[in-house]
């Protein structure tokens, strides 16, 4: 072995030794330590390196790497090509960059703009993340690309795609298929034929379903089946609530509300509307229309229901409902309930509760007809549960037309209007069966109250007429104290009822008279009677003189005013005043002289009891004288 060294005082700087084997050997320090070995292969070790500037290697190959490691000189780097870098692993690349940055892994070539080229294996990421940051980036599959994942940035989409003509993508979990897209564009889940665009499938359960859900809790799902019923038919299933909202049965009908439809639509609510139709417009609303096939199988409207908008004012909105009929071809408004309530049938602006109109003179306005000829027809009118009025025609009886009441029956003329006026009463039939005319109280079986109506000259408006010409006419009247017997402008006869007085061709009240007759006096066949019974007069005295009386009386003839007594012959008599001076203070004064409201009065019988007295006394002068 041969040794070159240098050193200093106290330490060896460098020592270059050759041994047997041919090994040149380069050591450095103050224990020296091999910094470079050149063997008899000329293969150089080096240490510790630290290379300024350029280093230069040979090309190499797979299997001979021009950067190589100590016992496995066929694993390293080469340098196959300009600009590339390749590994090799046992004598065979494993992986290269080619000259554009492009990493290949198992392969040395592949389509051109592929960053990352991974061939013969599997890809593991132990990273949370696969970052391809490219604007349009794409993960490709397949020995002919044609499975990939694109990524565009400029549309913000994401596409999975299969080419090819029988291309399937499909879905798998616990090593079973969950879902797939076929070529056609169907997605199936649950099935690996899907005919339609989504076809949901649960072989193992009895109802498939398809749920959606919100972040408010709300939780729905679509059923194949009546949930926790059958199999059949489809349904909307509430699964926040356990619920079924909508059914549809294998029949075909609809149940909104209820699982078990008895139509085509079924709604069911025990708190809510059943059914709402809107329309976004606040001329009219949601119009329901009635179709069937006419005689050329052409579908046409038969009938239909029309919300109309009478207000759209904001918290004051009103709406009629229409009812419309098809006739000869046209569609028309047959009935219309309003914003009051009011019913209209063939007219558009009813006037109350029920309004019919005809269009025709001839049209039936109203109809009721009994089952058959044994039964009556009735309208009956109610306003509580007591009783009804109405109006009955036909019995078993015969043609017969009832009027009927629970109570009174009145009858009204006069103005009325639909905001509740009837006019004024002008009869009523009693429950009790008594007929009042022209008042509401009854005193006899037939009370009748006329109108006064003297100063018109007319007898019409009295209660009982009898004749038609004005000027013979007698009518039966009354007034507020009154009750008369009216002929054309005069009342030859008055009735006082609270007075009970009977007064004959005078409308002034004389007194206290039972009987008072104007005109030509009184004519009778028999004697004119008073009452003398002494059991029936009190406070009896005997006239103390009358002789007096009678020589201070002045007889006198007279004729009366015509306007006073059609009677114009001259008649013997008294005038009253003259008789009230003549019997001053006597106690029987008025007793003779009556005061009236317009003149005085002389009860004529009552002077007779002084012509008595007056005899009397001339009498007992006359026995006097005769006996002297």
């Amino acid at each position: 072995m041969s040794t070159i060294s240098a050193s200093t005082a106290s330490n060896t700087a460098f020592k270059v030794t050759s041994d047997t084997t041919g090994t040149l050997v380069f050591q450095t320090g103050a224990v020296p330590t091999t910094a470079i070995s050149i063997d008899a292969s000329q293969v150089v070790s080096i240490g510790n390196i630290a290379v300024t500037g350029a280093t230069t290697f040979a090309a190499g190959s797979a299997a001979a790497p021009s950067i190589t490691t100590t016992g496995d000189t066929n694993t390293g780097i080469f340098f196959p090509a300009a600009d590339t870098i390749a590994f090799t692993e046992g004598g065979v690349e494993a992986a290269r960059i080619d000259s554009s940055g492009n990493l290949g892994i198992g392969t040395s070539s592949w389509p051109s703009g592929q960053r990352l080229r991974v061939a013969g294996g599997d890809v593991g990421l132990e990273g949370q993340f696969l970052y391809l940051v490219n604007a349009n980036a794409d993960i490709q599959m397949g020995a002919a690309q044609n499975a990939k994942i694109t990524n565009t940035d400029s549309t913000n989409t994401l596409a999975i795609a299969r080419t090819g003509a029988s291309s399937i993508i499909t879905f798998s979990t616990a090593g079973s298929e969950r879902a797939r897209i076929t070529s056609g564009g169907f997605v199936g889940i649950g099935t690996t034929s899907p005919a339609i665009k989504l076809q949901v499938s649960d072989v193992d359960q009895a109802t498939a379903r398809i749920g959606v859900n919100n972040a408010n809790g709300q939780n729905y799902q679509f059923v194949a089946g009546n949930p926790g019923a059958s199999n059949t038919g489809f349904a909307i299933f509430d699964a926040t609530a356990s619920a079924t909202r909508v059914y549809l049965d294998s029949s075909g009908n609809l149940g909104i509300g209820t699982t078990s439809p008895g139509a085509l639509l079924h709604t069911y609510t025990a708190t809510q509307e059943s059914v709402r139709f809107a329309r976004n417009s606040t001329a009219s609303s949601a119009y329901v229309t009635f179709y069937a096939n006419n005689s050329s199988s052409a579908q046409v409207q038969y009938a239909g229901i029309l919300g109309d908008v009478a207000s759209s004012t904001a918290g004051s909105h009103s709406g009629n409902l229409l009812f419309y009929t098809t006739g000869s071809g046209t569609s028309a408004e047959r009935v219309r309930i309003d914003s009051s309530g009011n019913v209209g049938i063939g007219t558009s602006s009813p006037l109350g509760k029920l309004h019919a109109k005809g269009t025709a003179v001839a049209d039936v306005v109203y109809r009721l007809e009994a089952v058959n000829n044994s039964y009556s027809s009735k309208l009956l009118i109610s306003s509580t549960s007591s009783g009804d009025g109405g109006i009955r025609y036909g019995d078993s009886g015969g043609n017969l037309l009832d009027i009927f009441s629970y109570g009174d029956m009145r009858f009204f003329v006069g103005t009325a209007n639909i905001s509740g006026a009837v006019g004024n009463e002008r009869a009523r039939i009693t429950s009790a069966g008594k007929m009042l005319v022209g008042t509401t109280s009854t005193s006899g079986t037939l009370t009748v109250d006329g109108v006064d109506a003297v100063s018109t000259g007319s007898v019409s408006t009295y209660a009982i007429t009898c004749g038609n010409d004005a000027a013979d006419a007698l009518a039966f009247g009354s007034d507020a104290s009154f009750a008369y017997v009216q002929s054309f402008g005069s009342r030859p006869l008055i009735l006082n009822m609270q007075g009970n007085e009977i007064r004959v061709g005078s409308t002034t009240d004389q007194g206290a008279y039972n009987l008072q007759v104007n005109g030509t006096g009184v004519w009778g066949a028999g004697a004119y009677v008073n009452g003398s019974d002494a059991r029936l007069k009190d406070n009896i005295q005997s006239l103390d003189s009358g002789l007096d009386v009678v020589k201070a009386m002045r007889p006198v003839t007279f004729q009366y005013k015509p306007e006073y007594n059609k009677d114009q012959s001259v008649q013997p008599g008294f005038i009253a005043q003259e008789l009230q001076e003549a019997m001053a203070g006597k106690a029987y004064l008025d007793g003779v002289v009556h005061s009236g409201p317009e003149h005085l009065n002389v009860a004529y019988q009552n002077i007779i009891p002084i012509l008595v007295k007056a005899i009397q006394e001339l009498e007992a002068k006359f026995a006097a004288l005769e006996s002297k």
